[in-house]
């Protein structure tokens, strides 16, 4: 996935096609947090509409801001809520923005935030959408869900179950952030311990962990 210089956004849109035409690239990232606009501005839909023609995939992560050093007071919290609230605010703006409305090859996906939230954030978007005249709607959430254009991801968390219930399993990816994680590099270790799930069917797990990510990354 290539980086891309988002303070300058024509600059962004050309690296983000030489990336995928030259190194062979699948996509580019962008940042949850950082930008002085979100990601849904009209400042950045070159972007979003470079990489639909591409038919590439964009990944939201987070690139921790020093300006959000004095919301936390202990490396933990920031652990917990860092990847995750920026990541939620994205994705609302993403959506009332209407950016995906006429995107229809663009894959989106927010990575190391979990997935546990995401339920509860499309049901909170769509009945605020519900109030909205249909033809000023924005595309919904479930509907790109359905397009099989948004990807999350998932593995650990305790809530994968009722997510694949409530999500379906065509939309979740299983991440390591090998060799990031500093206690938990045994990468054969972590992909075992996902396979031995007793709550999730084969069918969902071998989604998750092989055929979501190769749609993703179009492997």
């Amino acid at each position: 996935m290539a980086l891309l210089p988002l303070q300058d956004v024509p600059s962004a849109v050309k690296e983000l096609r030489r990336a995928v035409k030259s190194p062979g690239m699948v996509g580019g990232i962008l940042p949850a947090e950082g930008l002085p606009l979100p990601l849904g501005h009209a400042l950045y839909r070159p972007i979003f509409i470079e990489a639909d023609r591409l038919g590439c995939a964009l990944s939201v992560h987070l690139c921790t801001s020093l300006r959000d050093n004095d919301r936390f007071l202990q490396p933990n919290e920031v652990a917990t809520l860092a990847h995750v609230i920026p990541q939620m605010r994205q994705f609302t703006n993403i959506i009332f923005s209407g950016v995906m409305n006429k995107l229809k090859k663009l894959r989106l996906g927010f990575l190391e935030a979990g997935c546990g939230w995401v339920p509860f954030l499309i049901s909170k978007i769509e009945e605020r959408l519900e109030r909205v005249s249909p033809n000023e709607r924005p595309v919904l959430p479930s509907e790109l869900l359905a397009r099989k254009q948004f990807f999350f991801q998932c593995g650990e968390e305790s809530t994968t179950e009722r997510d694949v219930e409530l999500l379906g399993d065509g939309c979740l990816l299983w991440a390591s952030d090998f060799p990031h994680e500093a206690t938990r590099t045994n990468l054969h270790a972590l992909v075992k311990e996902f396979f031995d799930r007793k709550d999730l069917p084969a069918a969902a797990k071998n989604k998750i962990a092989r055929s979501n990510p190769k749609r993703f990354y179009a492997l």
